[in-house]
């Protein structure tokens, strides 16, 4: 299996309701980690309850720059200040502006079903799924994020993602880390909810009543598929709400 990176873009971080400091400097036991290797997380979703890419990709991203509000560090820089010779996390408006580097890649040749299931795991088509994180220079990145798309036979749906993540073990444990995930799992749903419910309360639109005064939400919901006919799964309409 190999994989293609096609895409990278930046998720950046919301608007802070509160200051955020310029810096966040190590304690002796963070400082201790600076030359260890990342701490990497695979996830692997798969079947026909993943939603279409396009909204998957787009809660994802709304779901990370929500909760990097709340773990705005992992967007900030490790970084070296000679005067003291400390390394602290950069979080200035310069470092964590760019926010955290979000990249889309395709398996090739990858067969989610075997990766998931097989009792002997395929450790370099794993390592393929999670982001690089390069630190050997500072200032640098402490996270990054992969969403990997597996492909499904020609013709067929899609098999499933992965979603591959990688921090600086400096700023962020392995318990740390699983919280900031089950955030963004628990944000994604939230912006799903919020979304449905704004579909529900403009669903009597599709039950003949009137059809004046239509805001966008009504049009998008009248509006028929490719093949003229009503439509039913409502995966994209959250993601073109969202982006609304």
């Amino acid at each position: 299996m190999s994989r293609v990176v096609v895409k990278t873009t930046y998720v950046p971080l919301p608007p802070s309701p509160a200051p955020l400091p310029d810096r966040v400097d190590l304690s002796l036991f963070d400082a201790l980690w600076i030359c260890f290797p990342p701490i990497q997380r695979l996830l692997l979703f798969r079947g026909s309850h993943v939603p279409p890419l396009p909204a998957l990709l787009d809660s994802l991203r709304s779901a990370l720059s929500r909760t990097l509000l709340h773990y705005f560090t992992l967007a900030g820089k490790l970084t070296y200040a000679p005067a003291s010779g400390d390394v602290f996390i950069d979080c200035s408006p310069a470092a964590i502006g760019p926010g955290v580097a979000f990249f889309e890649a395709e398996s090739e040749g990858g067969d989610l079903g075997r990766l998931a299931d097989d009792e002997v795991h395929d450790v370099d088509a794993f390592v393929q799924l999670i982001p690089e994180l390069n630190a050997t220079e500072l200032p640098a990145p402490v996270f990054t994020v992969q969403v990997t798309r597996f492909r499904g036979a020609e013709g067929s749906a899609d098999q499933g993602v992965a979603l591959g993540f990688a921090a600086h073990h400096s700023v962020v444990d392995g318990r740390a880390l699983w919280r900031c995930e089950k955030k963004m799992i628990e944000v994604e749903k939230k912006i799903d909810e919020f979304h449905q419910n704004i579909i529900d309360e403009h669903r009597t639109i599709e039950n003949g009543e009137s059809k004046e005064d239509m805001d966008f939400v009504d049009v998008l919901l009248f509006l028929p598929d490719e093949d003229g006919n009503a439509r039913h799964d409502r995966g994209g309409d959250r993601h073109i709400i969202g982006d609304e």
